[in-house]
């Protein structure tokens, strides 16, 4: 059983193909994500990171940034969406 609010990401590669593919896939898949997801998917992945301390390559630190990158910058989103939608400068119908 999953212990996240999310179902895993499944890769059809392993190593270097499958990191790839996830990296492709992701932004489309977060924007799926509810915020709560995405602050526990952000904290699993700091977490890895802060666990994984000098035994991470640079390439590793690498993939981990972009992971983490591609998760703030969707919360980042949402939260200026938000702001500007609170001042009555944007509204938003739907959603993806």
């Amino acid at each position: 059983m999953n212990e996240f609010p999310f179902e895993p990401i499944l890769l059809i590669h392993d190593g270097k193909a499958g990191v790839q593919a996830l990296l492709e896939s992701l932004p489309s898949r977060v924007v799926k994500l509810s915020d709560y997801q995405l602050q526990t998917f952000l904290r699993e992945v700091e977490f890895l990171t802060e666990e994984s301390g000098s035994a991470i390559t640079p390439e590793i630190e690498n993939w981990l940034w972009i992971i983490h990158s591609i998760i703030t910058d969707e919360l980042d989103a949402r939260w200026l969406i938000q702001r500007l939608q609170d001042r009555g400068i944007v509204r938003q119908e739907g959603g993806l």
